[in-house]
């Protein structure tokens, strides 16, 4: 994982709040990383929060995805979940070799 960039303390209570919210429904969380604009320091005003999220949940990506932003829109967070079961998180996924190159892991979360 790329270290370059520190996310504000703005962005960074923003996912932990929609971690916290995830974890009252008792979702085990393996990974929790902020990638894409905020991870290499490129947002702007109308930018969402990528954030990357590894469950073994996680077996059906449209649900888990659909679940996701509900409670992101619950949460009234720009965050834009992208589910990953950890069979799938794989470097051969163009995104998922991305996330590992440039994200920034969350460092709150259980590890199951």
């Amino acid at each position: 994982m790329a270290q370059k960039i520190k996310l504000s303390s703005k962005i960074e209570k923003e996912v932990l709040d929609y971690v916290n919210i995830l974890k009252r429904d008792k979702l085990p969380l393996k990974r929790v990383i902020v990638f894409g604009s905020y991870a290499k320091g490129v947002q702007h005003k109308w930018s969402d929060i990528d954030v990357c999220l590894v469950s073994s949940k996680f077996q059906d990506k449209l649900k888990a995805f659909a679940y996701l932003l509900k409670k992101a829109n619950e949460a009234q967070s720009r965050i834009e979940p992208h589910p990953f079961h950890p069979n799938d998180f794989v470097n051969e996924d163009p995104l998922v070799w991305e996330i590992k190159k440039d994200g920034i892991e969350v460092e709150t979360v259980e590890k199951h």
